[in-house]
């Protein structure tokens, strides 16, 4: 799920609530562990999108031609502008600007021709973590939808089918914490989610969960900044480069979309 703080970010999420891409997630949350006395973790409401979390993105970009599966190996500025070398050698271009979003490791070496920013990406250090969705054969009997998780593995856990436009079937999503997901980073699909599960099954309280009928992992090896870049974006102006992402404005559906729109205007401010 995401929330909102920012006023003009408030706006874009009215309008997507308005068309449907959004809607609000009015699940029980709580917290589990050391600090379960906490209650529900605040007041704040709860967005998700519709069907998935890819919907705003796709929103975004339905005005945009949008090529995927593109393996982007390269950024050369020439006399006319900027070229994207493709992994056969290929390019595409010239182009007035460039905009890299990828996470900092992956920004680095499209990176070669401003080593000003450059500079600023290799600040950022990035965690990792280790998803797990797990479908059930009958109902996990707890009374919440969401907790974050403040012992053991797990970080944070979600009954995704309490969503808004999601199947009905029992289905939860399990995010383990950065520490185990670094210690676990290398580990193998199946021990990554035998492990994640027995920690489900110990933070519930649950002698036995229901039997999974489909599980999957997901490793992301940059997923949250240790400490993310002060400014919301960056830009080389003379160049025409700039860079972009959750890890310049906070690690939130809110800081990426205000980390690309502040990078959006800038350029076309030039």
């Amino acid at each position: 799920y995401f929330t909102v703080r920012d006023e003009a970010f408030s706006e874009q999420v009215d309008a997507w609530l308005e068309r449907g891409v959004v809607a609000e997630w009015k699940g029980h949350i709580v917290a589990l562990g050391e600090h379960a006395n906490l209650g529900e973790p605040g007041p704040r409401r709860r967005l998700v999108g519709v069907p998935g979390m890819n919907a705003m993105a796709r929103d975004l970009a339905r005005d945009l031609q949008v090529e995927t599966g593109q393996a982007v190996s390269d950024l050369r500025r020439g006399t006319r502008g900027w070229h994207v070398i493709r992994d056969e050698d290929e390019e595409s271009g010239p182009f007035d600007a460039v905009i890299v979003t990828l996470p900092p490791a992956q920004a680095l070496p499209m990176l070669k021709s401003a080593p000003d920013l450059a500079r600023q990406v290799r600040r950022v250090r990035m965690r990792p973590c280790w998803a797990v969705m797990a479908a059930f054969a009958g109902r996990v009997d707890v009374d919440f939808d969401g907790a974050f998780v403040n012992s053991g593995p797990l970080s944070w856990v979600a009954r995704d089918s309490s969503k808004p436009g999601r199947p009905q079937e029992e289905c939860w999503v399990l995010h383990a914490g950065p520490a185990w997901s670094a210690e676990q980073l290398d580990s193998e699909i199946v021990d990554v989610e035998r492990q994640l599960l027995e920690a489900f099954a110990t933070a519930t309280g649950l002698q036995q969960l229901p039997i999974p009928q489909h599980l999957d992992a997901m490793r992301w090896r940059f997923a949250i900044p240790e400490e993310p870049l002060p400014e919301r974006s960056y830009l080389d102006p003379a160049a025409g480069i700039g860079i972009a992402g959750d890890w310049c404005a906070g690690p939130r559906v809110e800081g990426a979309w205000l980390s690309g729109t502040d990078l959006a205007r800038r350029l076309l401010e030039q």
